[in-house]
């Protein structure tokens, strides 16, 4: 009797592996609430920080009313919650050892990494989408009693209100990237938020030299650079250009780096 041949691997369609993440992103439920919560917070804090804003004629001239929809210590727990729930879909999974069963059954790594990495980029964009929505409309009817708020028509206004709903997917990205090389659920976290979160208050990206090249490659420098009406520059926030050129460097790193990581270290 000859021996049977082992069964390979029937190949599982990227739509399937989208939708057997996309259960699984979805049973993470404290993640998702604190991305809820952080977006609450954050459309809480651009209505309050929106009244009664007492300018001179001079500091009238220089306000810029879209920061109030989209400031960088309000939009902090959207940031980490996002990036905790990509730290989730790959360090959790490593924990708990659901992620090696996965693997078995479907050998092609890359291609797992690569649905988690755009199940957690459509759940983050869309809470950054009906955040910066909300945040915008929110503190610009709040502005319009002073005189000060601003059309989604106004230049620049509308890329403020995309590249917000976009931000919180590259911050899910970093999540991911922090989440296949740590591999510790706590460490991890703590590497994706200091990135995030803790790091670009220490570093300016006005100065010259190394120390402003690098604050212009922050994450969150670029998104600030993008979600302005100011001049471009102003502030010390890269060009809109280099900010753009920033944030898709960050985002197609991020996938490359996960990708990358779990493949060579799981062969």
């Amino acid at each position: 009797m000859s021996e049977a041949t082992p069964r390979r691997p029937e190949r599982v369609g990227f739509l399937d592996l989208f939708a057997a993440e996309w259960i699984r992103v979805a049973a993470v439920r404290w993640a998702l609430l604190l991305l809820i919560c952080g977006s609450a917070v954050t459309v809480a804090s651009a209505w309050y920080f929106s009244r009664r804003v007492l300018l001179t004629p001079l500091g009238r001239a220089d306000f810029d009313p879209v920061h109030k929809a989209f400031d960088a210590e309000a939009w902090s727990l959207v940031c980490a919650g996002a990036a905790v729930l990509g730290v989730l879909t790959v360090a959790g999974e490593y924990a708990s050892g659901s992620l090696r069963t996965t693997f078995v059954a479907v050998p092609a790594r890359g291609r797992v990494v690569t649905a988690k990495a755009a199940v957690v980029a459509v759940v983050a964009s869309a809470a950054g989408a009906v955040t910066s929505v909300t945040a915008f409309a929110t503190s610009q009817a709040r502005l319009a009693d002073e005189g000060l708020g601003v059309s989604i028509r106004d230049s620049g206004a509308a890329r403020a209100v995309v590249v917000s709903a976009v931000f919180p997917a590259v911050c899910g990205l970093i999540g991911i990237a922090a989440g296949a090389v740590v591999r510790h659920l706590a460490g991890a976290v703590a590497t994706a938020c200091g990135v995030l979160v803790l790091l670009p208050p220490l570093v300016s990206s006005s100065t010259g030299g190394w120390s402003g090249a690098f604050g212009a490659a922050m994450p969150t420098h670029a998104w600030l650079g993008l979600a302005r009406i100011s001049p471009p520059g102003a502030g010390g926030y890269p060009s809109p250009a280099v900010a753009a050129l920033v944030l898709a460097a960050w985002a197609a790193g991020a996938v490359a780096i996960a990708v990358g990581a779990v493949v060579r270290r799981d062969q």
